[in-house]
């Protein structure tokens, strides 16, 4: 299993995030980037698919922690049967292209 979390809480207050691959961590400040991470995630398909559990069934993922001075909101990015998903858990599943998912699996 693959994992990816991207902690954004520093954008909004320094202007940085950090990325954890497995258990190592490393640093992006990128705001162009980060904000057109946000803008296409935003702009997700939602499925009529349910998201009933803390993490995705799929065999591999990458997570991602928002982290706001409010608190902190996870999703999961995830490829399943050739379509790409990300998913809030317990809120929804939404489609996002090969494009993004890219995206996220090169962030480190």
């Amino acid at each position: 299993m693959s994992c990816l979390c991207i902690d954004f809480s520093c954008v909004w207050k320094k202007g940085r995030s950090y990325y954890a691959t497995s258990n190592r961590r490393v640093s992006h400040s990128d705001k162009t980037w980060i904000s057109e991470i946000i803008a296409n995630i935003s702009s997700s398909e939602p499925t009529n698919k349910e998201s009933v559990q803390d993490i995705p069934q799929a065999e591999s993922y990458i997570k991602i922690d928002f982290q706001f001075e409010t608190g902190t909101s996870t999703l999961f990015a995830y490829e399943d049967s050739g379509k790409y998903y990300v998913e809030q858990p317990y809120q929804g599943i939404y489609k996002i292209d090969s494009q993004l998912y890219g995206q996220l699996q090169e962030a480190n």
